[in-house]
């Protein structure tokens, strides 16, 4: 990489971190163009409010981002919907077998792999900002007559350590800038290393803010506002998620430190040593709208076309794979025409969650119909109106702290406390706690307690791994859909190679950014390609590990796995036009 090459990337992200505004709808190519009525950096953060106003725009565009519908692509991926919908370049993403990552600048959606890593990184910048005038030019920030400096600077950090986890759980490799960084030396890092510098970053968070008297966190657009002691159990929480997120591979999972998972999690929403003593049992806030700030990625999941309740179609339909999680007699592929699946039946009443429909909506059968599906998720329908003020933006529950700390126990070789964490939560006696109810519970559509139901599942502390992680994968496909935010199934099953083989890993540096730093282009994925590294090999991919005769006594509500596999001969994606939903209703602002 050029000295001109990375002072162009540097320069880009700086001029990202001076939009106060989002600025997800701008490219590296319109950022590269000298603009001379852009303020500059000293002119744009003249006053101290326009700091913290900096601070709380770009805290909101990274958490926005953690609940976008990029996150939708991420589900096809690990199979938690599936799409023969060209619109957005849906389709690339459920088909089977699988196809390549396309991230050059000429595919037609390039901003799937282009926005996360532009506002990540941006968040990056924003906070290098603000560490720069606090703790290396030694500015004193006041707003309002109050010194907020050590208040932001612990929030800088958050927002750095957050932006710097997500950008190594999603992508293979990036940049670690601070405010001192030589800029003639930089170059890319491993994911492991923006993993390590994330975490760093969020216990320096936690560390600065137990020195500031009456701390509060509250620099999302919504209202809300987290004392110090809910603040550290946000940042453990999510600090799990983001340890935990660091495998692509089993092999790798068996390596990694579940030691630092664990202790991250026992901290957590409702853990053992959280620091409000487990009162605290979700990461909620208040969503703003009209479609200003909201879940994004269950606004585009859970939205239903062409027809009611009972007569519908999911928009981006639940994948079998959910469905056969709750019904092991469910076949893993859709059959062949004429014929069309039963109803699931499940003794896990969480079945309830999904609404089965003979109506196949945008499904097409000439372009694949062994991806089909009967169903879609009612919990999470907001009757086509999410993003609404009062509807709540979930980042995590306590239930994902519980599948976190099970997890930890059972690649610790501490089976039997994982059992017993398991069998407590949502999997066994255990339900999922809302702060805020979901839509489909303040629109009608679902009684308040149908959206929080027990699995009543058991697990004996001597089942086998395959029933262990059969157990967690139901959990994070049923339980956690659509409110664990972007690629959390994703980086679940890539860590014990419960992917179909030929799924992308990770993302590659999006195109954008390898034609401004002059890098080779590479990507990752496709069916051909599973010898790769980047590339899921389907070792013990979710249709293998159901129909696995390993299976024993021992995970009582999964009947024994069919060994046949339905449905025709998968293959690959021909050409088609792509199906515009002109039909499904207005969508208002959807932050492309």
């Amino acid at each position: 990489m050029t000295y001109l090459n990375k002072l162009k990337f540097i320069v880009s992200l700086l001029i990202v971190a001076l939009a106060i505004s989002s600025c997800e709808d701008l490219s590296l190519a319109d950022l590269d163009v000298e603009n001379q009525n852009d303020p500059d950096r000293e002119r744009a953060l003249a006053e101290d409010a326009d700091v913290q106003n900096l601070l709380a725009g770009s805290t909101a565009d990274v958490f926005f981002e953690i609940t976008n519908v990029y996150g939708v692509h991420m589900n096809g991926l690990s199979d938690q919907m599936t799409s023969t919908n060209a619109f957005f370049s849906f389709w690339d993403f459920a088909e089977e077998p699988r196809l390549r990552l396309n991230n050059r600048t000429t595919y037609a959606d390039a901003d799937v792999f282009y926005a996360p890593w532009s506002t990540f990184n941006s968040g990056v910048s924003t906070a290098n900002t603000i560490i720069q005038q606090i703790e290396i030019d030694g500015q004193t920030l006041v707003v309002d007559g109050v010194d907020v400096s050590q208040k932001m600077l612990a929030s800088a950090y958050f927002l750095r350590g957050i932006s710097r986890g997500y950008l190594g759980a999603v992508y293979d490799q990036g940049y670690i800038v601070n405010p001192d960084t030589d800029l003639t030396q930089l170059e890319t890092v491993s994911y492991t290393e923006l993993i390590n510098a994330g975490l760093a970053d969020i216990e320096q968070a936690m560390t600065l803010a137990d020195g500031v008297s009456d701390f509060t966190w509250d620099y999302l657009p919504t209202g809300d506002s987290w004392n110090i002691q809910q603040f550290k159990v946000i940042a453990n929480s999510m600090a799990a998620r983001i340890a935990a997120s660091e495998a692509r591979t089993a092999s790798e999972a068996a390596s990694m430190d579940w030691n630092r998972v664990l202790t991250y999690a026992n901290a957590g929403l409702g853990g053992p040593n959280a620091a409000d003593g487990g009162a605290m049992l979700d990461f909620t806030a208040s969503g703003v709208g009209p479609f200003v700030f909201y879940n994004n990625l269950a606004d585009w999941s859970g939205f239903l076309i062409a027809g009611g309740i009972d007569t519908g179609a999911g928009y981006l339909p639940t994948d079998l794979k959910v469905i056969k999680l709750l019904d092991n007699s469910y076949p893993a592929n859709y059959p062949a025409a004429p014929d069309v699946l039963a109803p699931a039946e499940s003794e896990d009443p969480r079945i309830g969650y999904y609404v089965y429909t003979t109506n196949f909506g945008f499904l097409n059968p000439t372009r694949n119909r062994s991806i089909f599906t009967n169903y879609w998720s009612i919990r999470m329908f907001g009757g086509n109106n999410w993003g609404q003020t009062g509807q709540p933006v979930v980042y995590m529950t306590s239930s994902e702290i519980e599948y976190l700390r099970a997890e930890a126990n059972l690649m610790s070789g501490n089976a039997a406390e994982a059992a017993t964490i398991l069998n407590n939560s949502p999997f066994g006696t255990g339900t999922t706690t809302f702060s805020i109810d979901l839509p489909a519970v303040q629109n009608g559509y679902i009684l308040a307690e149908e959206q929080s139901m027990s699995g009543g599942n058991t697990i004996a502390p001597d089942a086998s791994v395959a029933e262990f992680q059969t157990a967690l994968l139901t959990e994070y496909s049923v339980e956690l859909y659509m409110i664990a935010g972007i690629g959390t199934e994703w980086f679940f099953m890539r860590r014990h190679d419960m992917l179909q083989a030929g799924t992308a890993l990770h993302y590659p540096i999006p195109g954008q950014e390898l034609e401004i730093t002059g890098a080779s282009y590479y990507t990752f994925g496709g069916a051909e390609n599973t010898s790769e590294e980047g590339t899921a090999d389907g070792a013990n991919s979710w249709k293998q590990l159901l129909s696995s005769p390993a299976k024993t006594a021992g995970f009582s509500n999964m009947t024994q796995a069919d060994s046949e596999m339905y449905g025709p001969k998968i293959f690959r994606k021909g050409e088609g036009g792509e199906i515009n939903p002109t039909n499904v209703g207005p969508k208002p602002k959807r932050n492309f």
